[in-house]
């Protein structure tokens, strides 16, 4: 290839998730057991925490992956970084905020030559469209400043309701970092009623706000995904009560929460706020095991 392509690059997935992957070849003690030709570049793809910062010294996972960066910057000329927007691969998935953690992840990669940043929106949650802005705009400029993007973001798209839209996104941003949880994944339990009691609280506040029909519209479609939200959280509780204890109660209500995300993203299911299908798909599979029994 380097014959015949001297201008091509050869890419592969070097690291991906916390898979049972042989990582960088380097020793501990820094040693680089193998160097990658000039032309071939790995990707990293999603070995970070999805929940703390990339320079939080307290975080494990991403302390790990910043060795790991190092170490591969030692075996290659170039590389790239591949990352998700998602949240579990069990369905239905929820969202997995990333506004005020993308920024710096980019300017780490930028600051280590990384040649590409790369997103998957796996997820379709409204919060996704506002990750994807912040990527978009970092990956042409990293050095810009990420705080003052979002500020933009919810002064132009939101308007009038950009304050208390922020105060919304700065709650379901809270959801699932604790300190000690690391990972790509925010529990379903993490959203809890109260958590879900509090982002409704707050999305009440920016439709009040909201005065332009195109505002009202954009705070309306976040209503409507926390909406959906709530009823597959309330879905999947029910679920855990019935896996619990299968009393006829139990199952009842379970059909009827099942029933009821079915119907709301059915009725949404136009708006493309939520992974509608996934969810629709898993919750008559849980009213199937439900009537089983």
């Amino acid at each position: 290839v380097q014959k015949s392509h001297p201008d091509r690059l050869l890419t592969y997935y070097a690291d991906y998730f916390q898979v049972n992957m042989t990582g960088p070849p380097v020793l501990g003690n820094g040693t680089v057991v193998l160097k990658a030709h000039p032309q071939v570049v790995p990707v990293i793809v999603n070995r970070f925490c999805y929940l703390h910062a990339i320079d939080d010294p307290d975080c494990p996972l991403n302390t790990n992956y910043r060795w790991r960066l190092r170490a591969w910057s030692q075996v290659a000329k170039r590389l790239m970084s591949y990352e998700y927007y998602t949240h579990l691969f069990d369905l239905p998935r929820t969202p997995t905020p990333q506004t005020w953690l993308i920024g710096g992840r980019i300017r780490h990669y930028k600051a280590m030559n990384f040649i590409s940043y790369k997103v998957g929106a796996l997820n379709r949650w409204p919060d996704n469209e506002l990750a994807c802005y912040l990527a978009g705009r970092l990956a042409w400029d990293a050095s810009q400043d990420d705080r003052a993007l979002i500020e933009e973001f919810f002064r132009l798209y939101f308007q009038e309701a950009g304050n208390p839209m922020r105060a919304y996104y700065r709650r379901l941003n809270l959801v699932g970092r604790q300190t000690d949880s690391h990972g790509m994944f925010v529990a379903h339990a993490d959203w809890t009623p109260q958590v879900l009691a509090e982002l409704q609280a707050a999305i009440e506040v920016a439709q009040a706000s909201a005065q332009q029909p195109l505002i009202k519209r954009r705070v309306r479609r976040e209503a409507d995904a926390l909406r959906a939200l709530t009823l597959v959280c309330r879905a999947l509780a029910a679920r855990r009560s019935w896996k619990e204890e299968s009393t006829p109660q139990n199952r009842k209500l379970g059909i009827e929460a099942a029933e009821a995300a079915i119907a709301w993203v059915r009725e949404i299911a136009d708006q493309d706020l939520v992974a509608s299908r996934r969810i629709e798909s898993t919750f008559q599979q849980q009213i199937k095991q439900y009537l089983r029994r």
